[in-house]
């Protein structure tokens, strides 16, 4: 190679462009690393990322570890970032940077395209991040809406003041040109509020742009949808009215981890006859529905919950999962980006994915279904681990196991497996799957709450004495103990929006940790007293973007009826209902229930808390619909309800519907014969 190092440029400039070009950079990026010159590496390294198109074909490591060349490339270009001294990193970056001025400036599109693609991933992490994400966002009109939108979302994360507002900017006009124009509402707000008079686009500000736009047909109606999405006041108007219609089979759909960005605050139901799933705002309206995929009456479950990157939602079953596109310039049926044997995308021009349905021909779990990240999506089946590109649904890496996996979690950085059978746990790196360590299970490990996703970090729970706990989280990937807090006994915890940790201890002090840090967010003694025979039966735990709803819960009576849509929305409360104001963590206002149940996702902006139970009749005789609603903001009880349930079975669904596009919501109660409406308005409670 030495002797031969000085052709090197000749053979760059014959080979450039043609067929031969990726192999000579592989070749020449391995011999300048072996022979000591790490920043000509580098260099080789890039300029191979960017003719490599992403989702390449899988090449073998070993026997047990395939990776697709595009993630190759970029796990090689961070090592050797990692492991350079100061200076050969400076001569690194300045490479990176001269190669993403050339790009930027290069005739071609489609070659421009390709190479920032590859540009932005090797850029990760640098101080050139932000550079290379805003050249290819600029750049990206030929992407799909889903991931043009999670570039400018990434800069709106990142970027300086100016790139923000532009991203704003962006973000809006996406969504506006999209097929779901009331996406666009929290960019419209941004626009008339944070950046009214901020330069966004073309020197605009953020209320020049909506008066530009309020004039444009095109944006009319968006701009319309994404403006009539509030609640007006406070004041509701509440009427009983006969019901005659089928009772939706509607199911509320756990939110697992916390969900940032454009979708924060939705939530999400599923229709069991129909096997669609409805995303709602934060008001409770639908913003758009797709129908699932189905094979076989095996298939035919109630997903047990959804995650949330960007515009990009996860639908988990047990044994399978889809990944559905909340942002699309098509119709609904064009919402799925992979998830099926047989199911095309439809968004992206790919071979049918397969392995996505995580069972036998019998309809037998042999899978399981990881997290939902903005780097990889990764399942278990078989003997097998498999990690997908989430914007695309392509294959990126695979890793054999013996013996099968039992847990799949983890984050951007890391993906983090516990082997069926084994006391350790094997930490992998997320963008290309190889090998970073092995750690040891936690003993004392305590299984999160419903709805909680820590990514790579576990809980711990160790009692120290008869009235004191030490809860603790352990990082999996570095095996360090990242805090530790001593608590008294016993506890009680769940999470706040599928992140924050809200723990109420012995003493009903209710606190609302960090999970990274175990920082105090708030703390606020409750005004609880123990039941006579000092028993708790569970916590649960609602909240919205003003307050978190605390219950410490006592032994359900046995009169009171499980709803069959419970085991995958509902919580039970049966106590003392706290609310603890969000922004202060001071009391708002307390009130005692009984016996009944809530939808812990509750929309956002409603202005009540419904409460519903199905329980045996005091006589007896049949069953009866309890319901009950309360004031957010002051606890107040301001209807309440109990009539035979004859019509109802064992079912109850609040939807909110608009009768006149333009006029204000109505939240619907249906509970069989008869609909409770509650609507803008201050007259309390009227029949009809």
């Amino acid at each position: 190679f030495p002797r031969h190092r000085s052709d090197a440029p000749e053979i760059d400039s014959l080979v450039t462009g043609t067929a031969d070009e990726a192999s000579f950079r592989r070749l020449y990026a391995s011999q300048l690393q072996k022979h000591g010159d790490s920043v000509a590496a580098f260099v080789q390294l890039l300029r191979l990322g960017e003719v490599t198109r992403s989702g390449s074909e899988m090449e073998a490591i070993d026997a047990e570890h395939s990776v697709g060349r595009d993630r190759w490339i970029e796990a090689r270009v961070h090592e050797l970032l990692a492991s350079a001294s100061v200076a050969d990193r400076e001569a690194m970056l300045n490479g990176l940077r001269d190669r993403l001025h050339a790009v930027v400036d290069a005739a071609d599109d489609d070659a421009r395209l390709r190479a920032l693609q590859g540009l932005v991933r090797m850029a990760r992490g640098t101080p050139l991040e932000v550079d290379a994400l805003t050249a290819l966002a600029r750049s990206a009109e030929g992407l799909p809406l889903l991931q043009q939108s999670w570039l400018w979302q990434s800069i709106q994360a990142v970027g300086d003041e100016s790139l923000q507002a532009e991203a704003v900017a962006r973000l809006a006009q996406l969504t506006m040109r999209s097929h779901d124009p009331v996406s666009a509402v929290p960019y419209v707000d941004l626009l008339r509020t944070t950046y009214a008079e901020v330069p966004c686009l073309d020197q605009q500000t953020g209320r020049q742009l909506l008066d530009d736009w309020s004039r444009d047909a095109q944006f009319e109606e968006a701009l319309s949808e994404a403006t009539a999405s509030a609640w007006p006041g406070r004041d509701v108007a509440i009427t009983n009215r006969p019901f005659d219609d089928q009772i939706p089979r509607v199911h509320v759909l756990p939110v697992i981890g916390e969900i940032e960005g454009p979708l924060a605050g939705w939530s999400f139901t599923y229709d069991d006859r129909q096997h669609r799933l409805y995303a709602h705002n934060p008001l409770g309206r639908i913003a758009w529905e797709v129908s699932l995929s189905t094979e076989s009456a095996s298939e035919r479950s109630i997903p047990t919950g959804v995650m949330a990157v960007g515009h990009l939602v996860m639908v988990r079953w047990e044994n399978r999962f889809q990944l559905v596109a909340a942002l699309t310039s098509e119709g609904g049926r064009y919402r799925t980006v992979s998830g099926g044997r047989s199911l095309i995308s439809q968004m992206y021009q790919t071979q049918p994915f397969a392995g996505r349905r995580l069972h036998d021909s019998t309809g037998r779990a042999v899978g399981l279904v990881g997290p939902l990240t903005s780097e990889v999506v990764c399942y278990g089946v078989d003997e097998s681990l498999v990690g997908l590109d989430p914007w695309t649904g392509r294959e990126v890496w695979r890793r054999a196991y013996a013996g099968g996996i039992n847990a799949i979690f983890g984050d951007d950085d890391y993906v983090v497996i516990r082997p069926n059978g084994q006391g350790e746990l094997i930490v992998l790196r997320a963008v290309d799957g190889s090998l970073v360590a092995r750690r040891p299970w936690p003993a004392d490990f305590l299984s999160p709450p419903v709805g909680a996703d820590w990514g790579r970090l576990l809980p711990t729970l160790k009692s120290i004495n008869d009235s004191s706990d030490r809860l603790a989280m352990y990082d999996s990937a570095t095996g360090e103990t990242l805090w530790e807090r001593q608590c008294s006994s016993p506890i009680h915890w769940s999470t706040v929006d599928g992140g924050s940790i809200l723990l109420v201890d012995g003493k009903f002090q209710c606190v609302l940790l960090d999970p990274s840090t175990g920082q105090e967010q708030f703390s606020v003694p409750l005004p609880i007293e123990p039941p006579e025979d000092d028993r708790w039966d569970s916590l649960t735990v609602a909240s919205d973007r003003d307050r978190v709803y605390v219950v410490m819960n006592r032994p359900q009576d046995s009169r009171v009826l499980r709803f069959e849509r419970q085991a995958t929305g509902d919580r039970p409360v049966n106590g003392r209902l706290c609310a603890v104001n969000r922004a202060t963590g001071k009391l708002a206002w307390h009130a005692d229930v009984d016996g009944q149940y809530i939808d812990p996702n509750h929309p956002d902006a409603w202005p009540v808390l419904i409460l519903a139970a199905r329980q045996r009749a005091a006589d007896a005789e049949g069953f009866e619909f309890v319901e009950h609603i309360l004031d957010k903001q002051t606890g107040e009880l301001i209807h309440e309800s109990q009539m035979p349930d004859e019509a109802l079975g064992n079912r109850w669904v609040a939807q909110v519907r608009w009768r006149v596009a333009g006029e204000p919501p109505v939240i619907r109660m249906i509970h069989g014969p008869q609909t409770l409406e509650i609507a803008p308005g201050t007259d309390k409670e009227s029949d009809q």
